[in-house]
């Protein structure tokens, strides 16, 4: 059975002075074609998402091809975000969304992966 595997989906912390987490991706299956999974902050003002090598954004798309390489595990680095400093000192959780595959595996292309559950801390 195609699916994809989130780790971990929740205990992330992050911070306002850019403190950054990580969770994997991957794929439990080899595909019969390339599977592209949308990976999306749900509160920018939280937290961005990145590849270890990117520029932190609101979102971005990890990408497995068809072939051996798709069940090898991709890192999305997770940043805080400094907002309102020192207004909620036990932190605000927010979702970053891994979502929106797509793909012409309808083995893939039917999945709702697991979200990330992260909280951004405050430092005052």
């Amino acid at each position: 059975m195609a699916r994809n595997q989130v780790t971990p989906t929740s205990g992330l912390s992050t911070s306002e002075n850019s403190e950054t987490a990580t969770f994997t991706v991957a794929l439990a299956t080899v595909p019969e074609f390339a599977v592209d999974v949308a990976i999306t902050s749900l509160d920018v003002t939280e937290g961005l998402v990145r590849i270890p090598s990117g520029t932190s954004a609101s979102s971005l798309t990890l990408s497995f091809a068809a072939d051996i390489s798709a069940l090898t595990p991709q890192t999305v680095v997770v940043a805080g975000q400094s907002y309102d400093v020192g207004t909620e000192p036990a932190g605000t959780v927010y979702t970053v969304q891994v979502g929106s595959v797509s793909s012409s595996d309808t083995g893939y292309a039917a999945i709702d992966p697991d979200n990330v559950v992260a909280r951004n801390l405050d430092f005052p």
